[in-house]
């Protein structure tokens, strides 16, 4: 989510003492986080990525002492690859195991890690207009990145690598479709071998202008490769013709950023507004979203018309979030979608999360920490952990047991290790009081065991420095 939103039903508790429901930690949506709905289903939205997630994979990457400022902002854009890993990803995994997070390909919002704008390199984090994902490094320590698409091949394939007036670019959106087609849009206006494409615009990068690696990921593109896909008169008509109305009841003019990208599984094609060499039947359809949209997916079928998966459609007119799982109340027009993907339902990934993300170690301060997408009713261990941090530090994980879900147990070390039963919703939580602070800045991990599947969570991080 761009902005804040709160899932539909798991996004509440009472706040002690008050008659107010606030959102809990499990049901708040970040612009760093990921969630999953299942549309049709009349089921809540769930977090499967959240932010403490993150925390802990990246650790302090940027130096500043600080383990809780994300260092890469906003997620941008949300994707897979959808070639070079066997079928293609859109019906991956094949339900012996839910997504999980280094099937993903994001794109953020600030360059992180130790790359560097104007130079085009990634080093050991990536630009704001590379794709990426984040992989165990399981021959050395840490989780490493695993570029997709670095900016600089954009670049090349726009024609701007060379043009000493190019300031780079900011890939706001993205898709592959199952021929290995690339699809981009941008945060800002960009020249396309030398045409004006406004933010609404859409690119696409052939594949058979493309190398890519027995991986799927891209090693090289042609030069001027790119072509127009949609441009912003062309997406604004399909708009207008989707006839969505704001919550005010005013039309939806324009679409402003898209935000958002993912091939259509309705099928057919669309003309673009640039063919690509060796495909006279055009391009598959795409959903988008944008920044005047807020929870509602459009199509660019039938010349632009609200998209529908499961056959239920995935908005509504005044718009709102119910449809994909959000509680309306929650979701205002500026509240589009940061990316999206479609794969096979399967049981989402496990979720650790925390109340605070950032907790001195004073006296009497509290840790909470919540446990989602567990069986209801089942029985599940938590597993903490606690270590010194030192500016650029990271978590290092280990192999973990032959679990379902999560790659690695990242916690190491002494561990303190505690039964907890799981409530109706599949929720746990946990709180902590300090007692008596050590005296140093630690970090807090921790993962949960669900016993009757043998799933390991996601883990989640707290920092505490010194007050």
């Amino acid at each position: 989510m761009n902005e804040f939103a709160h899932t539909a039903d798991l996004g509440r508790a009472v706040v002690p003492g008050t008659d107010t429901a606030e959102p809990t930690a499990l049901g708040a949506l970040y612009d760093t986080n990921v969630a999953r709905c299942v549309p049709g289903a009349g089921t809540t939205a769930l977090k499967v990525l959240a932010t403490p997630e993150l925390a802990c994979l990246l650790g302090d990457r940027d130096g500043d002492g600080d383990y809780w400022d994300v260092a890469w902002g906003d997620i941008d854009a949300l994707g897979t690859r959808r070639v070079g890993n066997g079928p293609p990803a859109v019906l991956l995994p094949d339900g012996s195991r839910p997504w999980r997070t280094e099937d993903f390909v994001f794109s953020t919002q600030n360059a992180w890690g130790g790359a560097i704008e104007g130079f085009h390199e990634d080093r050991e984090g990536a630009l704001d207009g590379t794709l990426f994902s984040l992989e165990p490094a399981w021959q050395g320590p840490g989780w490493r990145v695993r570029l997709f698409l670095p900016e600089r091949l954009v670049l090349k394939a726009l024609g701007q690598l060379d043009d000493p007036f190019s300031d780079g670019v900011d890939v706001d959106a993205f898709t592959q479709d199952d021929v290995g087609n690339v699809y981009l849009s941008f945060r800002h206006d960009e020249l396309v071998r030398g045409q004006l494409v406004g933010d609404e615009g859409v690119v696409v990068l052939p594949r058979t202008r493309l190398w890519l690696d027995a991986r799927g990921d891209v090693v090289d593109v042609f030069p001027d490769a790119a072509r127009i896909a949609l441009d912003q008169p062309l997406v604004d008509a399909m708009v207008r013709h989707a006839a969505i109305a704001k919550a005010s009841n005013a039309p939806v003019e324009r679409l402003g950023d898209l935000q958002a990208l993912e091939i259509d599984p309705a099928g057919g094609f669309f003309a673009p507004r640039e063919t690509l060499p060796g495909q006279p039947e055009g391009l598959p359809h795409l959903l988008f979203n944008g920044q005047h949209l807020g929870a509602t997916v459009l199509s660019t079928r039938d010349g632009g018309r609200l998209a529908e998966l499961n056959n239920a459609p995935l908005g509504a007119s005044p718009m709102n979030g119910t449809a994909l799982g959000l509680a309306a109340d929650s979701v205002k027009a500026t509240h589009d979608l940061n990316g999206m993907l479609i794969t096979r339902a399967t049981r989402p990934q496990v979720c650790a999360d925390v109340s605070a993300g950032e907790v001195p170690l004073a006296p009497g301060a509290m840790l909470e920490f919540a446990y989602g997408n567990l069986p209801p009713g089942g029985a599940v261990l938590l597993a903490f952990a606690m270590g010194p941090t030192l500016p650029g530090g990271q978590l290092v994980p280990r192999p973990a047991a032959p679990v379902r879900i999560y790659p690695s147990v990242v916690i190491d070390g002494p561990v303190l290790v505690l039964p907890a039963g799981v409530d109706v919703l599949g929720r746990v939580r946990a709180c902590f009081a300090v007692d008596s602070p050590p005296g140093v800045p630690l970090w807090v991990v921790t993962q949960a065991l669900d016993l009757g599947g043998g799933v390991l969570s996601a883990p989640a991080a707290t920092w505490c420095p010194l007050p």
